[in-house]
Order: C-alpha cells, then sequence, then structure tokens
C-alpha cells in the first residue's frame, strides 16, 4: 500500500509514475490503481519547472522541455540551425583533423581541411562525413577517429582504386 501523501509529494516532485514505481519495486498498473483510488488529478497538481521552449509546466519526467515539438523546435529560422549545424560539424572537424596531425599521413597536404578525409583501418561503424559529425556524441566521434588515418582527397581516391593510377601515363 501506498500512502496518498507519499504519492501526491512524488508527483508534485515531477516524477512520472514509471519513476516512482521503479523506485519502489512495483508495477505502474499499482501506482496508476492508487492514484486514481486516491483521485489524484495529475491536471491539478502545480509543477514548477517550465518547458525551456514554450513556458508551459513540464510534468513526469520532462526535465526541459514539455514536448517533442518543443524540443525539435529550433530558435530562429531554419536557416539559422543550418548555419549552427554547418559551423559545428566545422568546428568538430577542425578538432578531428588537428587530433590526427592536420595533415595527409601519406603526401603532407595540409592547405584547405575540406580536403581531408578519414580513411578507415578498421572496420567502421559510420562514415566521419558532415551529417555524422553533428548526430553523433563526441565520444562515439573519438571511438571512430581512432581506427582513421588523415588522407587527402588524391591520396584517398588512388588508395581506393590503385587500378587506375598511372592509367593516364599509358595513353599518351
Amino acid at each position: 500500500m501506498i500512502s496518498r501523501a507519499f504519492l501526491y509529494k512524488e508527483l508534485k516532485k515531477g516524477k512520472s509514475l514509471r519513476t516512482i514505481a521503479k523506485e519502489k519495486n512495483i508495477s505502474v498498473g499499482s501506482i496508476r490503481y492508487w492514484k486514481d483510488k486516491y483521485k489524484i488529478d495529475l491536471s491539478k497538481i502545480i509543477y514548477t519547472k517550465k518547458c525551456g521552449r514554450c513556458g508551459k509546466f513540464l510534468r513526469g519526467q520532462q526535465t526541459k522541455f514539455c514536448s517533442r515539438l518543443c524540443k525539435n523546435r529550433k530558435s530562429g529560422s531554419s536557416a539559422a540551425s543550418k548555419e549552427a549545424q554547418s559551423k559545428r560539424s566545422l568546428e568538430r572537424k577542425l578538432f578531428l583533423v588537428n587530433l590526427l596531425g592536420g595533415k595527409c599521413s601519406k603526401c603532407g597536404y595540409h592547405k584547405n581541411l575540406t580536403a581531408l578525409c578519414f580513411h578507415h583501418k578498421k572496420n567502421k561503424k559510420f562514415s566521419l562525413d558532415g551529417r555524422s559529425l553533428t548526430s553523433h556524441s563526441m565520444g562515439e566521434l573519438l571511438k571512430e577517429v581512432n581506427k582513421c588515418i588523415l588522407l587527402c582527397g588524391n591520396c584517398h581516391a588512388e588508395h581506393h582504386n590503385p587500378k587506375f593510377n598511372n592509367l593516364l601515363k599509358k595513353k599518351k
């Protein structure tokens, strides 16, 4: 049995039924049963935390946003968010390139950041391109970059297509 005071206090803290059930080591159905038996109306409980986007009160396990819609809504225009994502991708690539020495491991090229590629020596989980640089955590990126060597675009193409090396010289 769960007391009304305890259940009300936990719900007022913003805990979800699932969280309370887990803490008490009982089923969510039991918590729901006692909530209904005590006629606790969740909509009447005063919550203290507010959504960072729209200002609505948060419930349950919500910590920053009231809904997925608010979480995914970008501040400003979509162009601004794309610009921020590009900037973050570029900053992360610069960090990872410097981590691998900042130049092509084969020929030493280092003039243009976009011309440098991450070549996987071992089994790759995902490629280290613009999209993955922003969608993966820094920890995941560091694990992945440890499997790579840095090559310039030309050396990377030559490495993957050795049968075309010196083909232009042969035709002349």
